[in-house]
């Protein structure tokens, strides 16, 4: 069976970059797809990258060599000026942030060799933090309804709500008002012209970021890991300073939650993990003092 590994190379075996610009460390790395044929290797060999025409400038305007895997190939599958991070969409399709710039761009493979490219998003302060959208399995947002006791007086606002599951699910099952936050205006779009087609009253769907958006409505905040590091970092002392205001409650769900549970502000009765909805609490709210 073929596999296909694609890689951003940074300062490691192989750096490419502009042909004003020397390599090294700040360099712009190229995207690299490897091609795996048959079971795993048993040793490593030094092989030639292969460089379409199209690429063939430097560094690649010479022959340069890679050390994989036996069994495999490698070759340049994209150039893709100030790329740091990339990552592969469900679909076969990749993503490649650039941090310089704010833009993620989208190469999607059409058979030609060179793949199709465009902006995905742009202007972004860290493209890098971004995550792929997972809608939270329908059980967990039942969990979560019966974990906070939400009820009509709640507004409750979803911090990254891609296509409106949980905003929408949530106002149905309970009859309190939600808010879904969402960066992509595509699947905003999306979300209200579904809560539109079911005639919910109470839902609403922003295309914003999840930083600079009016959060003053909230009083329950629901995350399922929709961004991480600098982003989230930013997103929880917004939270902070809502907390200030009001009392409200943080639930999450996913790999954020371990994130959370780290900030000194908020304490969780339940037992943070990644498989399971965590309620966070101020910890001021409850008569605590913040952790030092």
């Amino acid at each position: 069976m073929r596999s296909l590994l694609r890689i951003a190379l940074a300062g490691v075996a192989l750096i490419a970059c502009n042909s004003d610009q020397p390599p090294g460390p700040n360099s712009t790395e190229d995207q690299v797809t490897a091609n795996a044929f048959g079971p795993g290797p048993t040793q490593y060999v030094t092989v030639p990258v292969q460089v379409a025409p199209a690429f063939a400038t430097a560094p690649f305007n010479v022959t340069r060599s890679l050390t994989i895997p036996s069994g495999f190939s490698i070759k340049v599958f994209a150039r893709v000026s100030g790329a740091r991070f990339l990552a592969v969409t469900p679909d076969g399709r990749t993503l490649v942030s650039n941090p310089g710039t704010g833009i993620i761009t989208l190469l999607t493979p059409n058979g030609t060799g060179l793949p199709l490219s465009s902006t995905f998003v742009s202007g972004l302060a860290k493209p890098q933090d971004m995550v792929f959208y997972q809608p939270t399995p329908a059980r967990h947002v039942v969990a979560l309804i019966d974990q906070l006791a939400l009820g009509p007086g709640d507004t409750l606002v979803d911090l990254g709500s891609g296509l409106g599951h949980v905003p929408m699910l949530v106002n149905i099952l309970t009859g309190a008002s939600t808010l879904g936050i969402e960066l992509q205006a595509s699947l905003a779009e999306r979300a209200r012209e579904t809560s539109k087609a079911l005639g919910l009253q109470g839902v609403s769907f922003v295309h914003g970021d999840a930083r600079v958006a009016d959060l003053s409505a909230g009083t329950v905040f629901y995350l399922y890991t929709p961004f991480k590091g600098a982003v989230m970092d930013e997103a929880l002392a917004r939270l902070a300073g809502e907390a200030r205001d009001r009392p409200l409650r943080i639930a999450t769900f996913g790999p954020c939650t371990s994130r959370v549970a780290a900030e000194p502000w908020l304490v969780s009765r339940d037992m943070p993990g990644e498989n399971g909805v965590c309620v966070f609490r101020p910890r001021e709210r409850l008569g605590m003092r913040p952790l030092l």
